[in-house]
């Protein structure tokens, strides 16, 4: 079941096209010019879950990880009290 609270929002560049409907909901992290842009690995440190639909250069909106239930793309069903990290692959 799909569910959020209402979570904090920044406001930050986004570095790569993330306009594709498969990616809102998704994991960010900042990349070295502090723009966001996808995870692709579970070492990556997370800022954030795109909220919006921003292409390259676009502002795109984050829902901070800070403690929020916030809704996110999963590849599988997530099971209560489980690590969740990102991978490299978009399902959809």
């Amino acid at each position: 079941m799909a569910t959020e609270q209402t979570v904090r929002t920044i406001v930050l560049n986004a570095g790569a096209d993330l306009s594709a409907a498969l990616l809102q909901f998704s994991v960010l992290k900042l990349d070295a010019n502090g723009d966001v842009v996808l995870t692709a690995d579970p070492a990556d440190v997370p800022v954030g879950v795109l909220q919006n639909s921003p292409k390259d250069g676009e502002q795109a909106l984050v829902a901070l990880l800070d403690g929020a239930i916030v809704k996110m793309v999963a590849g599988a069903a997530i099971a209560a009290n489980v690590l969740v990290t990102a991978h490299a692959t978009v399902d959809g």
